[in-house]
């Protein structure tokens, strides 16, 4: 930083978290209370975010303008990376702001109100924000129940004094799961929509597919759509099935594998019924004891450094094995992450395949995506024959081949 001779500053600056951030302009300092501020702002992989509820990795180019006592941001970003974390928002929405006025009906402010005076900085509080940002790929969605990697583009405005955070635009899952009854979801399509309203509240339409085979080794596809906003979301569900299962009938067979009507006894077969309520009871402890511990591995996951981690039951695991240890037989786990700004991978292991009265291999194939350009995609995989529909192939004759090598190319479009 330089000074020149008619109070101008000169202002030239380089951070470093991660990436680095770069700040060039000028800094008329008359009056030096409030010096006028024309800076720019370029980042490259800058860690700008990082906070128990978000994180984020930025790039682009941004300008600092106004004074100090009303400064203005505005320009293009670009996340690069960045996790959002719904139970640790809400959290964050539940502090106390200590200068609500409302906080001074039940709070003696003689001690309080100077330290709130002097921790009053005007740049902070009248701080105003309009920025485009591009979300890319390795933005990840997270809760309790929910893991989707996002992408898409917003138009972000923040105004401090009111404290309105407005965001307007769209954004499309690229992968990931949602958990409910048990049971994951891998999600196949949707959008998370911002429509303006202040707050972090944007509307959802995602929909997520789970393949089952029922106890009678029937194969079912359930799919759960989500719908209703983040903090109140509804989840229905539908089935391919013809004709359509009622959703408490589809819940059942989530939880037991079979319809809810199936899962009373009669009074001239109590005893065949209290057999199968036993047999019912192993599998839905199985169900929930794999949602509980997808949720907690999910967690360690992310702190290792994993992108992407979901547990689900392997193809054809309800017709073939049964009781607590074959559904855990049958658990395949799916790790991923980005080994490149543009390329993905992601493992399919059974670490549990030699429990229960069925034997797998451990190894259950692997995927690689590679993203060519902004809206192709180049996938890869080696997997399971049936773990896939394919259109055309070795599944279409009787080869008896335990993995099928696939290939996709990829085009994205919005309209």
């Amino acid at each position: 930083m330089s000074l020149v001779s008619d109070g101008t500053a000169t202002v030239a600056l380089l951070g470093r978290s991660r990436g680095t951030l770069r700040v060039e302009g000028t800094a008329d300092l008359d009056p030096v209370t409030n010096p006028a501020l024309d800076l720019r702002m370029t980042a490259a992989g800058f860690q700008g975010v990082s906070r128990r509820d978000l994180t984020a990795r930025l790039g682009g180019a941004f300008t600092l303008s106004g004074t100090y006592q009303n400064p203005v941001v505005s320009g293009d970003l670009r996340v690069d990376e960045g996790t959002l974390v719904i139970e640790e928002v809400e959290r964050s929405a539940e502090v106390v702001d200590l200068s609500d006025p409302a906080f001074f009906d039940v709070v003696d402010t003689t001690l309080v109100e100077p330290i709130l005076r002097e921790r009053e900085n005007p740049f902070l509080r009248n701080l105003r924000v309009d920025v485009d940002v591009l979300v890319e790929r390795d933005t990840w969605l997270r809760s309790r129940d929910m893991n989707v990697e996002m992408g898409g583009e917003l138009l972000i405005t923040y105004d401090r004094p009111s404290g309105e955070l407005v965001l307007v635009g769209q954004l499309n899952p690229i992968r990931g799961n949602y958990r409910a009854f048990g049971r994951t979801f891998q999600v196949r399509q949707g959008r998370v929509e911002f429509v303006g309203t202040p707050g972090l509240d944007p509307n959802l339409a995602i929909e997520a597919v789970t393949r089952l085979r029922t106890q009678e080794g029937e194969p079912l596809t359930i799919v759960a759509t989500v719908t209703g906003t983040l903090s109140s979301p509804r989840v229905t569900l539908t089935s391919d099935a013809q004709p359509p299962i009622a959703q408490s009938d589809l819940a059942s067979y989530l939880l037991f594998g079979r319809p809810s009507y199936a899962l009373g006894s009669g009074e001239s077969s109590v005893l065949q019924g209290q057999s199968a309520l036993l047999g019912a009871a192993q599998e839905v402890g199985g169900s929930l004891f794999l949602g509980a511990a997808a949720t907690q591995l999910g967690n360690v996951a992310q702190d290792v450094g994993l992108d992407y981690f979901a547990v689900t039951q392997g193809p054809g695991s309800v017709g073939n094995v049964t009781g607590f240890g074959g559904t855990l037989a049958a658990t395949q786990v799916e790790a991923g992450k980005y080994i490149s700004e543009d390329v993905f991978l992601a493992l399919l292991l059974r670490p549990l395949s030699n429990v229960g009265s069925t034997a797998q291999d451990q190894f259950a194939g692997f995927r690689l995506e590679w993203r060519v350009a902004d809206a192709w995609t180049v996938e890869g995989f080696v997997e399971e024959r049936f773990a896939r529909r394919p259109a055309a192939g070795f599944g279409n004759f009787e080869f008896d081949t335990p993995r099928i090598f696939g290939f996709f190319l990829r085009r994205d479009w919005g309209y």
